[in-house]
């Protein structure tokens, strides 16, 4: 009997009719369904989820956008539980399946019809040039570095295995891993990386020069970002979560992790290729 992790975005009241929906579903069939939430858990005798339990989980079906899949990654990574979401998003990047198929697919999965694909993770690295103690962060979407409200444009220098490759004039920096080459990536004109790639990318935001608009670099070559400058603010952001201030002469190193994101897919085609094209062509049929 497979044990099955259930999460939702509990703080949005307007979806509870869908996660009602799928918790009666997941009932019908024989599995072990546990939770965090105190709420269903009594409403639909589910178990609450423990230390042992995350360590036997099958796979966690989560109900909701990439932001509710990235705050699961946040708070359970390093347990590795495969992924399967149920999109409620905009984009889904991360996730298998949307609302009309979800019954369809998790009886694919129930009948181990799925493959599961092992997404790069990034580790992020700060060390401060004032002497302040380093930080260090596990990425799953991107790493950026960007100038905040200042209209100056932010001046750093890009090395890659500890080889300077260039300095550049820009709005900012990201680096992505596959799961997040499909957001600020891909809007500042990077490329896709298919799940499961064993690379990952460099975008600059809106460059001075353009002497590189993006730069894929495989899994084991480290990135370092040095602000060079002080005449700007600049500012830290993983994943899109809190903002760390930098300073001239503050490094930012980057290079894979010792996890990963493990998604679960049933089609080996790579579907993040067509999820990204059907929200772009909804897009400008909206604007029509």
């Amino acid at each position: 009997m497979k044990n099955i992790f259930f999460v939702y975005n509990s703080s949005k009241e307007e979806i509870y009719s869908t996660v009602k929906e799928v918790l009666e579903f997941l009932k019908s069939k024989d599995v072990n369904i546990y939770t965090e939430c105190e709420k269903i858990k009594d409403q639909y005798s589910l178990k609450m989820i423990n230390e042992e339990a995350l360590k036997d989980c099958a796979v966690a079906i989560i109900l909701g956008g990439d932001g509710t899949i990235l705050k699961f990654c946040r708070e359970y990574g390093k347990y590795e539980i495969p992924v399967l979401g149920i999109n409620l998003g905009r984009v889904g990047a991360l996730a298998s399946m949307k609302l009309s198929n979800y019954k369809e697919l998790i009886e694919k999965y129930l009948s181990g019809d799925f493959y599961v694909a092992k997404n790069l993770t990034l580790k992020c690295s700060v060390n401060y040039k004032n002497g302040n103690n380093s930080e260090e962060f596990l990425v799953y979407n991107d790493v950026v570095l960007h100038r905040g409200a200042f209209l100056q444009m932010l001046p750093l220098e890009v090395a890659i295995d500890n080889t300077k490759f260039d300095t550049i004039y820009a709005d900012g920096i990201i680096v992505a891993t596959p799961s997040g080459s499909s957001a600020y990536n891909f809007s500042a004109g990077g490329p896709l990386l298919s799940h499961g790639s064993n690379c990952y990318v460099i975008t600059p935001v809106c460059s001075q020069t353009r002497d590189f608009s993006s730069l894929v670099v495989s899994k084991d070559e480290k990135v370092t970002l040095k602000v060079k400058e002080a005449s700007t603010e600049c500012f830290l952001t993983i994943d899109g979560r809190e903002l760390y201030p930098l300073g001239r002469g503050d490094v930012v190193m980057v290079e894979k992790s010792d996890y990963v994101l493990n998604i679960v897919n049933f089609y080996r085609q790579n579907s993040i290729y067509e999820t990204v094209y059907k929200v772009m062509s909804s897009n400008r049929k909206e604007e029509v």
